[in-house]
Parts: C-alpha cells; structure tokens; sequence
C-alpha cells in the first residue's frame, strides 16, 4: 500500500511538470512555480535626470536595446534624481558606488562590462543553467505588490547565493535634460524600488541570502518579497519584476549566476 501511494504521488508530480504551469507537491503544502531551466541575459542602463548625456545618446542607444530585446531579457534602467517619489535615487546610488561607475550613461551587462551582445552569446549560448527563478505578482492591495518566487537549482553547486527583486515600472513621466520632452519625458523601464523579504523591514540593494553550503541539483523554494506601490502606478501591465541571482566574491562583491523577468 505504502508503495503504491508513493508511485501515485511521483506520476501526478511528472504529469504537472509537463502540463502546468505550476505544480503541487503531494504530501506537503508547497505549490511552486514552473522554473524554466534556461539562461537570461541581465542589461542595466545607468542614467541621471540631469545629465544631457542620458537623454540625448544614453535615451537613444537604451530605446534601442528595449526594441531588439526587451521580450528575451531583462532590461533596466537604474536612474538617478527625482522620478515620481519611486526608490530609484537610492538604488542608483548604491549601484554606483558598488560596482564604481563614475560616468553615465552607463551600461552594464550582468554586473559586468562587456557588451551586451556578447554577454548574450556567452550566457544564453551556454549549456549550463546553474539556477533560475519565476514569480507572481499580486495587486490585490492597490498600496502593495506582492511578488511570490519559487527558485530552483538545476546543477549541484556549493556556495552562498542571493536573490534581488527589482520592481521595473514602464513609462515614468518626468524631466530628463537634454531629452527634446523636457519635463514630459517617457522614461522607460526604470528600477523603482526593491521588493523586501518577508520579515525584513530595510530592502537589501544588492540580494537576499536565501540559500549556502551544499545544494543539490532539483532544489526549490518559495519566497515572499513586498514593495510599496505608489498612487501613479495604476497600471499593472507598466509594473515587472527583475529577479536577478548571485553569488559572492572574496570581496563580498555581487557575481552574476542568472536572471529572469516576465515576457
């Protein structure tokens, strides 16, 4: 008997990973997210309200970008100066200083310096997904999101890791020197806020310790994040999540393992 209810619990877990798009596990109370075992390719573009060069060539090289690839990566603007009272002064501060950008625009291609486009031939290309993430966002608070993450690791690995939950809000109305809208200015996909783990009340800017030591090929976890939503995002469809994984260096600076966003 004890067998049979064993081989029952593992074929409906089979049958949910080919056909759902979220599966329960039998004989516990976690229902995770499908987690596709594939890499994505992390684009921030720094840029001030102030600087010319933002709006003018920065603007123009970021709108490119968007355009070729916004529906195969996760592209992000992290912007300095007042937007809409959205948390992106804060996180553009501390990304300058972490990773010692001194000119904008800047662009970084997961957390590194080389091109974009090469970073997507070396990283997508790649036969080795190390770990991925999925979420779900929920609006039912129109003050709150919430963004609920199923993690999963799909190679044996040994080592911290942490996850960043970047709130994107699309299409932020506000100044932008050297931009010809001035003041009416569309800023696209901006980093706004970070969203917090459950239990902590200060958001970390640079990843969450959510696992360390040994991890095993095939280990999940759930995770609640929260931001605040400000009045002027009333459109869902304008607000994303970037869910961005790391590791550690002897340094404690962040290195980039994967990324993802909805498409």
């Amino acid at each position: 008997m004890k067998f049979t209810q064993i081989s029952l619990a593992l074929a409906l877990v089979a049958l949910c990973l080919i056909g759902c798009t979220k599966e329960t596990i039998t004989g516990t109370s976690s229902t995770f997210l499908t987690v596709d075992e594939k890499n994505e390719v992390l684009y921030f573009h720094y840029s001030h309200v102030d600087s010319i060069n933002s709006g003018d060539a920065g603007y123009t090289a970021y709108s490119a970008q968007l355009e070729a690839y916004d529906s195969l990566h996760v592209l992000a603007t992290i912007t300095g100066g007042v937007l809409d009272g959205s948390n992106n002064d804060t996180i553009y501060t501390s990304h300058m200083a972490q990773y010692g950008i001194l000119n904008i625009p800047f662009y970084q291609s997961n957390l590194g310096a080389a091109p974009f486009q090469q970073a997507i031939i070396n990283h997508t290309l790649s036969s080795n997904v190390v770990a991925n993430a999925a979420c779900e966002l929920d609006f039912d608070d129109p003050s709150k999101i919430i963004i609920n993450t199923t993690t999963e690791f799909f190679t044996d690995l040994q080592d911290s890791v942490f996850l960043s939950v970047y709130i994107i809000v699309d299409s932020i109305v506000s100044n932008q020197a050297g931009h010809p809208d001035g003041a009416a200015t569309n800023h696209r996909k901006v980093v706004a806020d970070i969203g917090r783990l459950n239990g902590f009340n200060t958001p970390k800017y640079h990843g969450y310790k959510v696992a360390s030591g040994v991890i095993e090929k095939g280990y999940k976890f759930n995770l609640t994040f929260e931001a605040d939503r400000l009045p002027t995002w009333a459109d869902t469809s304008l607000i994303s999540v970037g869910l961005v994984i790391t590791t550690r260096d002897a340094t404690g600076k962040p290195i980039f393992v994967n990324a993802h966003t909805q498409h």
